[in-house]
Parts: C-alpha cells; sequence; structure tokens
C-alpha cells in the first residue's frame, strides 16, 4: 500500500477475506501459519474466485501481485468494482483507503447491499 499503517493494511485483508468466511487467516499483526500455506498451495481449498481474491490480499499486504487484471475483471458482481475501487483508493492514499473501508463496512451492515460471499465451487 501507498502507506506503512499496519493497522489499515490488516484491516483490508481482513475485510477482504471476509467475503469469503477466511478473515480467520489475519490477526492484527498479519497472516497466519495457515495463510502462509494458502498461498503455497495456491488457494488450498479456495475456489478460482476467491483465490483471485485472496491474490489480491496478499498484494494490500505488500506481496508482488501475481494475478491477472483480466481474471480481476471477471470476478462476480460486486467483487471486481470492490477490487478496482480498493486499488484506485490506494493510489490516492490512506484518507481514500480508510473511506473505502467504511463505505465496505456500510454496505455489508446493510443486508440489501450485503454481497453473496464468495464459496467455493463443487
Amino acid at each position: 500500500m501507498n502507506n506503512k499503517n499496519l493497522h489499515q493494511r490488516v484491516q483490508v485483508c481482513r475485510s477482504l477475506l471476509s467475503l469469503m468466511d477466511y478473515e480467520h487467516l489475519w490477526t492484527a499483526e498479519g497472516p497466519t501459519a495457515e495463510a502462509k500455506k494458502f498461498l503455497d498451495q495456491y488457494g488450498g481449498p479456495m475456489s478460482n474466485p476467491q483465490w483471485i481474491l485472496y491474490q489480491v490480499v496478499w498484494f494490500v499486504w505488500g506481496r508482488p501481485a501475481e494475478v491477472k487484471l483480466q481474471e480481476v475483471m471477471q470476478l462476480p458482481a460486486p467483487y471486481s468494482e470492490l477490487v478496482l475501487t480498493l486499488l484506485t483508493a490506494m493510489l490516492a492514499g490512506p484518507a481514500a483507503v480508510d473511506a473505502w473501508l467504511n463505505r465496505l463496512q456500510d454496505a455489508l451492515q446493510t443486508s440489501k447491499a450485503r454481497p453473496t460471499k464468495l464459496r467455493r465451487l463443487a
């Protein structure tokens, strides 16, 4: 990210992971051993859309991105928009990332606007 604010990076990572019920993979200090294991296993039990979003999480954390823009654009709605607006916020700086986090939290609290959680595809 454009800043070294550990707390903000953790918040963004956990928020993205919460969309797929994987927020337990990140602590206040960063990724867990299990999170690193999933990364080494190319997502392990995750579906392809989850793996793409998971790579975005690692990019936010500071790891070079291996995900292609085309893959992000093909995420189901509203996930591609969430990622693209996050990237724009990251370019703008910490205040814009905070605003992105607030919008996401508001959307998650509003049952009508709550995105469907990404689940492992059968």
